[in-house]
């Protein structure tokens, strides 16, 4: 469940508090996203802020890091 944090309104234990913004509307808060615990074994590589590669975004979810880009992906 995602609902919008309010000061002394933790997640759950299964959540991790992740900020967003909505830049037409200049605001912005947080909501709790639910940590998977399983992921399928998909292929589409992400990237967090410090270049970590993970297979796939719930892969990355589950390790708690909910901000992700395409990685560069470099083929011999």
């Amino acid at each position: 469940t995602d609902y919008i944090m309010t000061p002394g309104l933790p997640c759950q234990d299964n959540e991790e508090a992740v900020l967003w913004t909505d830049s037409t509307n200049c605001i912005q808060g947080y909501s709790c996203e639910t940590v998977p615990e399983i992921c399928p074994t998909i292929m589409a590589p992400v990237c967090d802020a410090e270049g970590n590669m993970y297979s796939n975004e719930c892969v990355a979810h589950s390790q708690r890091v909910f901000e992700t880009q395409p990685c560069a992906v470099i083929y011999n």
